[in-house]
């Protein structure tokens, strides 16, 4: 069946073929050159695997190293909006401190207003005659 075959398929140049071996030599180099060409296809394969893999590896570690950027910034995002808390709480209670500051400085003002009329109450008593 073998050589049917090659004959059908090479009809048309049969008879050019002075014998079988030239033939068959014929066939070994098609077969040598189709085994070299097999054997290429399989390096540029074997290549583009390698490529491919290295490819993926680096996939892998831009993908890592995205998600641990990502993280990070959810980290600064929650620090930067503890701080935006803490700064919020120390404005309100110095707010209140110089509210607090405020009333107390009024109260030492009208302390020093009453201690001012009760010292000139009493220079007004000393130096007023006494009546006996």
């Amino acid at each position: 069946m073998g050589a049917q075959a090659v004959k059908k398929y090479f009809t048309p140049k049969w008879e050019e073929f002075s014998s079988h071996d030239e033939l068959e030599d014929l066939l070994e180099a098609s077969l040598a050159s189709a085994i070299r060409a097999s054997a290429i296809q399989m390096k540029v394969l074997s290549e583009f695997r390698t490529r491919m893999q290295e490819q993926r590896r680096r996939v892998a570690e831009a993908s890592k190293a995205d998600k641990e950027h990502q993280q990070a910034l959810e980290g600064l995002k929650a620090a930067l909006e503890s701080a935006q808390v803490a700064y919020n709480q120390m404005e309100a209670d110095l707010k209140e401190s110089d509210s607090n500051l405020l009333n107390l400085t009024k109260q030492l003002d009208n302390a020093n207003a009453a201690q001012r009329v009760a010292a000139e109450a009493l220079e007004a008593a000393k130096v007023r005659p006494q009546f006996s």
